[in-house]
């Protein structure tokens, strides 16, 4: 029998506003990173990325940390609907971190903006698209 898990993203609501990510110091060296899969040192900033719990009536809290560096590597191979960082606004707690720590973040969501690739335009139709690139034949060129 197998059974389908899907897991959803959780959104702490705060206020007027929404967080999908959360930030803070590692409280001991057990948790792990789920991109690179080191343990994180106590006293290191980790981003967490949240999701609800499948495995629970009650929908809970389910979070994935992250070192900093991972959690904006994971973006690069993500679908273009997955909920990315694009602000500090976007994490919860970011205020808490020490300024040397939220400038660290700041740079990586800075170098993560620059290097974002835009997807490309796909044309309207494939059957255009084909006839664009297909190469001129003996058979379609006609000789006068």
């Amino acid at each position: 029998l197998l059974y389908t898990i899907k897991f959803e993203e959780y959104v702490v609501v705060m206020g007027d506003i929404t967080y999908q990510f959360r930030c803070d110091y590692a409280k001991t060296n057990r948790s792990g990173c789920k991109k690179c899969k080191e343990k994180i040192d106590k006293g290191i900033v980790r981003i967490a990325k949240l999701f609800t719990n499948p495995f629970s009536d009650d929908g809970g809290l389910l979070t994935n940390w992250h070192h900093p560096k991972c959690v904006f590597e994971t973006f690069a191979k993500a679908r273009a609907t997955t909920k990315k960082i694009e602000s500090p606004d976007d994490i919860e707690h970011f205020d808490t971190l020490k300024s040397e720590d939220q400038e660290i973040i700041k740079d990586l969501i800075k170098n993560y903006l620059g290097n974002r690739k835009t997807p490309a335009k796909a044309p309207s139709s494939s059957k255009k698209a084909a006839a664009a690139v297909k190469p001129a034949t003996s058979s379609s060129v006609q000789s006068k």
